[in-house]
C-alpha cells in the first residue's frame, strides 16, 4: 500500500514535467503599418544557438521591394534554452490586439518534439503589450545589434 501511494506520488511529480516537452526551435514575425513600408522583422532561433534575423522596411529598392537586411548570430546553448523557455512562457502574447486596423501584427510559432504551438496578435496599436512577452522581448533584443532589435 506505502510502496503503490509512494509510486503514485512520483508519478504525479514527474509526469508534468517529462508531458511538456520544451520548445526546441522558435520563428517570430513582427510588423505592421502601411503594408509593405515595415519595418518587418523575420526571426529564427534554434535550440543549438543559431538566432537569424531579416528585417525589411523603407526605403523601396524599386516598387514592391523594401530594402532588406540579414544578420546571424550565434548564442550559447545555454542562453538559446533561456530565451526558447521565455518565448514559451509568454502566454499572453496576443494581449490587447485586434483594435486598429493599421496596427503592429506579430506571430510566433515554437516547435518541440510535442507539436508545434502558434501565438498570434493583429492590428494593435503597440506591441508587446503582456509582461511575459515583453520580458521575452527584451531578453531577445539584448542578444540582437541594435540596428536588427525588434520593436
Amino acid at each position: 500500500m506505502r510502496r503503490c501511494l509512494l509510486t503514485t506520488l512520483a508519478c504525479m511529480i514527474i509526469a508534468p514535467s517529462v508531458i511538456a516537452a520544451e520548445p526546441t526551435s522558435l520563428t517570430l514575425f513582427v510588423g505592421g503599418g502601411i503594408p509593405g513600408a515595415g519595418p518587418n522583422f523575420y526571426v529564427s532561433l534554434t535550440r543549438d544557438g543559431v538566432l537569424k534575423i531579416r528585417r525589411t522596411g523603407l526605403p523601396m529598392i524599386e516598387p514592391g521591394k523594401p530594402t532588406e537586411t540579414t544578420t546571424s548570430i550565434k548564442l550559447t546553448r545555454q542562453r538559446a534554452k533561456a530565451l526558447l523557455k521565455s518565448a514559451d512562457a509568454a502566454r499572453d502574447f496576443d494581449e490587447a490586439c485586434r483594435v486598429v486596423s493599421d496596427g503592429t501584427s506579430a506571430q510566433i510559432v515554437l516547435e518541440s518534439s510535442a507539436g508545434s504551438v502558434e501565438r498570434s496578435c493583429t492590428s494593435a496599436p503597440s506591441w508587446p503589450n503582456g509582461a511575459k512577452t515583453k520580458r521575452f522581448l527584451k531578453q531577445l533584443n539584448s542578444n540582437i545589434p541594435k540596428q536588427f532589435q525588434i520593436f
